[in-house]
This record gives C-alpha cells, sequence and structure tokens, in this order.
C-alpha cells in the first residue's frame, strides 16, 4: 500500500514500497531524471520516525528544486540529503523547464 506525506504539494511523495520507503517524484522532474519517473529508495523501515525523516528530505529535495538557482543547490547524487545512490540525475536543464505551473 502507498501513502503520501501530507503538509506539502504531491510534487515529491513519501511512499512505503514492500516495508522500506522511498521518494517519488512526479512527472514534473521527469526530465532531470532522463525522461522517466524517479522512485528513490531511502534505506529506511518503513515506522513513524523514519516517516518524519523520509518527509524532511523530501521537503529539502524539493525546496533546492523550487529555487530559481535549483541547477546550483539540487545535488543529483542525492549526498548532500543523506542517501546513498548508484543513480545520478541528468541536471542539464534550463532552470525554466521547472519552474511552477
Amino acid at each position: 500500500m502507498y501513502a503520501k506525506s501530507q503538509a506539502r504539494p504531491d510534487t515529491i511523495k513519501v511512499q512505503s514500497d514492500n516495508g522500506s520507503l522511498r521518494l517519488q517524484f512526479s512527472t514534473k522532474y521527469n526530465p532531470i531524471f532522463g525522461g522517466k519517473r524517479k522512485h528513490q529508495a531511502l534505506g529506511m523501515k518503513d515506522v513513524p520516525e523514519n516517516w518524519q525523516k523520509a518527509i524532511a528530505i523530501a521537503w529539502r529535495i524539493e525546496d533546492d528544486l523550487s529555487h530559481p538557482e535549483w541547477n546550483k543547490l539540487f545535488d543529483p547524487t542525492f549526498a548532500k540529503y543523506g542517501l546513498k545512490t548508484k543513480y545520478t540525475a541528468e541536471s542539464k536543464l534550463a532552470t525554466s523547464e521547472l519552474e511552477p505551473d
């Protein structure tokens, strides 16, 4: 079953997937991830205290991506947000492509 964070727009959702938490990026961010929908595993079990951590990570990423200079702030390796991943986002877009609707 999937659940989403509450208190933020649904551009980055926290979800439970087989007992672990992950982030799901909305299609708005597809160009950053090579045109594909992005899910990012958080390496956290689905327990209440981890939901709070996961939501905080989602907010930090959302803040970076919503900033006018997002391409300087967003860390495509996700290390800045405390995550380890083999995937790196393709952050070669013009800022105007990610501006809110």
